[in-house]
């Protein structure tokens, strides 16, 4: 689906569109000009139209909802909340940042980063080793991460202690509380849309279309050389005849 590249929500509509590659994978192989023939070619290209039709509907249904996203994106709500959530990351970074720089100094954080640090290199070594046992380098990774997770805490516990960061990062979840509101109305316009509706109906008249036109094609396929093995039974018994 293209569509996703626009927006996470479209996530919520993606049952409404499958792959244009598959279904032009659907279509029958183009052969020579000069081939001749064959009871199957009118199925064949029944096939190649509904797949190309298909892929127009997909088109159409994705133009669709880019034209709702771009104008539900242009109104103040949705631009203020971006701007607002971009704000309040930037400032959240910020004292995360200068919160960090000064537990770094102190030691029992850098005891923390030193055991980390040991704890890798031991893990790493013994990769390293041919002889040596997978349950050794299990257990010096659960070492690794033991000593990671400890530096991480120290980190969290620090920024939690911290009023600026704290206001900090509930201005975050709050601006980016309002942004995800946004992004499921943004959903429910994308569903309620009048266009998006006839295009996502064409769409999978569309598909259904590609689907029983394979079938018929299949159909006619299996009967083809039925019939093809037929006529060879009959040849051959023909000629034990004579």
């Amino acid at each position: 689906m293209r569509f996703h590249t626009l927006h996470p929500v479209a996530s919520l509509v993606v049952g409404f569109v499958s792959s244009a590659a598959v279904l032009a994978a659907a279509a029958p192989a183009v052969h020579a000009a000069d081939r001749q023939p064959t009871p199957t070619d009118p199925a064949r290209q029944k096939m190649a139209e509904t797949a190309k039709a298909a892929t127009a509907a997909e088109k159409a249904l994705t133009d669709a909802q880019a034209k709702v996203k771009k104008a539900y994106e242009a109104t103040p709500e949705w631009t203020g909340a971006v701007g607002a959530q971009k704000d309040a990351q930037a400032k959240y970074d910020a004292a995360a940042k200068a919160v960090v720089q000064k537990v770094q100094g102190t030691p029992a954080y850098k005891t923390a980063v030193a055991k980390r640090q040991a704890a890798e290199d031991n893990k790493n070594k013994l990769r390293s080793q041919p002889d040596v046992q997978p349950q050794q380098v299990t257990d010096a990774a659960a070492v690794a991460m033991t000593a990671s997770n400890a530096v991480t805490k120290i980190e969290k516990d620090a920024m939690a202690a911290d009023p600026a960061a704290t206001e900090a990062k509930k201005a975050l979840d709050e601006a980016n509380t309002k942004l995800n509101e946004l992004r499921k109305g943004l959903a429910d316009k994308m569903k309620e849309d009048a266009d998006v509706q006839t295009a996502s109906k064409d769409l999978e008249e569309k598909k259904k279309a590609v689907e029983d036109a394979r079938k018929e094609l299949a159909s006619q396929a299996a009967a083809e050389r039925e019939r093809r093995a037929a006529q060879r039974t009959q040849s051959s018994g023909g000629r034990r005849g004579r």
